[in-house]
């Protein structure tokens, strides 16, 4: 558990609008004066305040009400602050982009638990959190109109700009208008907790760069021509074509050159349903893939022998973040496994989850290969991390996509910035998940400058 500094706030209107009541022995530590000026910042909102010192040991500050409710502060409640340069920053402020996309009690659909949960944690830490749609946003005034969660009920309010953004939005990505107003926020001194991936053919373009993690590279290449579908099914017989600009599995394709009669034969999700067919030719087979394809950028990558559990195509997910020291970690590792009959593993098109050590256990009888394993899947998802952040931006979480062939190899499958966390309820690793959770919280501190030497950390 982390303890940071914290203040606790108390409404006091006897101060009126103007002042501010801090107790002696903050203002002491703070070196502040009687009657001097204090400017107090929640997000992007400044208040300047004449400082009233009142008779006290404890960490408190008294407002007016109505300066209270004017930085979204909430009586009785503890925040964190940090003290610089005659103002003091309460939070920080953490705004949580996503679409609202249903009624009062599923705000934001299958996502509601989740923002729920990061509210919740954020707050323990004396954090000041809402979630807001990207499209409720008053660039003149502004405010965003956004939704906290307090006394078990979800509360519609406007907040100021917040010191740092965390994306969750489905688009996040590709969006224009999510590319605009990541400039205007950033323009605006705002930092997001990840940037926007820059696309699958970027990402194994700068894993495959880097030395020590080429071995662990399919062999990978864009879909310029079916030529290129040709060449690499006569050198790996089974290939796969993905979306550069994709997710969830979706519209990902199968193709394998049976040797004995040429016949290509082709498989992809469709509805949730395995749609398969084969071709006799290149163009034959170009004309099938159409309708799935549309006009979408492809790679065409190399098909690896991964392990399968029950019948199940296997590969494995690792969650790496970062907290309030900014450095990267592996927060949580568990395997995903597709629905009978998959080309992919993705939970999304129905999959379910295992343990690392159960899939390992039963295809690798050895315990020394297991651990060099599960050192394999650690240093590539660590190194991943570190090396794509250094090509699209400075990143706080990636869920880092893993196979494992049948020999035991490790290969990298793709890394994502919208990590899901359903696998690790799925698989009971509850202490995993809740710090997954609790670590872009916690690294938000980070961003906005609530710097990590204000803390005791106790277990």
């Amino acid at each position: 558990m982390h303890i940071f500094p914290k203040v606790r706030i108390t409404a006091d209107n006897r101060l009126g609008t103007k002042r501010i009541g801090i107790t002696e022995s903050l203002g002491k530590r703070l070196s502040l004066q009687d009657n001097g000026q204090l400017v107090v910042g929640v997000g992007k909102r400044r208040i300047p305040y004449v400082i009233s010192l009142q008779p006290g040991n404890n960490d408190t500050v008294f407002l007016h009400t109505s300066s209270i409710r004017q930085l979204c502060l909430i009586p009785n409640q503890d925040y964190g602050y940090v003290y610089q340069a005659g103002e003091l920053r309460l939070g920080p402020m953490v705004g949580i982009m996503i679409e609202v996309l249903g009624g009062p009690g599923r705000l934001f659909a299958g996502q509601t638990t989740f923002i729920k949960s990061l509210i919740s944690r954020g707050q323990e830490l004396g954090e000041i959190c809402y979630a807001f749609s990207p499209y409720a946003i008053d660039w003149q005034r502004q405010l965003v109109t956004g939704y906290t969660y307090r006394n078990g009920k979800w509360v519609k309010q406007s907040f100021p700009f917040p010191d740092v953004v965390y994306p969750r939005e489905r688009t996040y990505a590709y969006s224009r208008i999510i590319v605009q107003i990541r400039q205007r926020f950033s323009a605006m001194g705002i930092k997001f907790l990840n940037p926007q991936l820059a696309g699958k053919w970027v990402t194994y373009q700068t894993i495959h760069n880097h030395p020590q993690l080429r071995a662990f590279v399919p062999d990978t290449r864009l879909l310029t021509s079916f030529h290129v579908v040709e060449a690499m099914v006569k050198k790996y017989r089974t290939v796969y074509l993905k979306p550069v600009i994709g997710s969830k599995g979706q519209n990902i394709i199968r193709i394998t050159r049976n040797s004995s009669n040429n016949l290509y034969q082709f498989q992809y999700q469709r509805s949730q349903k395995a749609v398969r067919g084969t071709a006799t030719s290149l163009g034959q087979l170009r004309a099938s893939l159409r309708p799935v394809m549309g006009k979408r950028e492809y790679l065409v990558q190399q098909g690896i022998k991964l392990l399968t559990f029950q019948g199940h195509i296997t590969d494995v997910r690792a969650i790496v973040q970062k907290d309030h020291t900014g450095q990267w970690m592996v927060t949580a590792i568990g395997c995903r496994m597709g629905p009978a009959g998959s080309i992919t593993s993705n939970l999304a098109s129905g999959g379910r989850g295992a343990k690392l050590s159960t899939i390992l256990e039963k295809h690798f009888p050895s315990q020394q290969q297991r651990d060099q394993i599960e050192r394999d899947i650690r240093f590539v998802a660590l190194e991943s991390a570190r090396v794509l952040e250094n090509t699209i931006g400075t990143a706080g979480e990636m869920g880092v996509d893993l196979g494992i062939d049948v020999n035991g190899k490790i290969w990298f499958i793709e890394a994502n910035l919208r990590p899901a966390r359903r696998l690790f309820r799925l698989i009971d690793e509850t202490e995993s998940r809740q710090q997954s959770i609790v670590n872009p919280m916690l690294y938000s501190r980070y961003l906005a400058g609530f710097s990590g030497k204000e803390y005791d950390e106790c277990k």
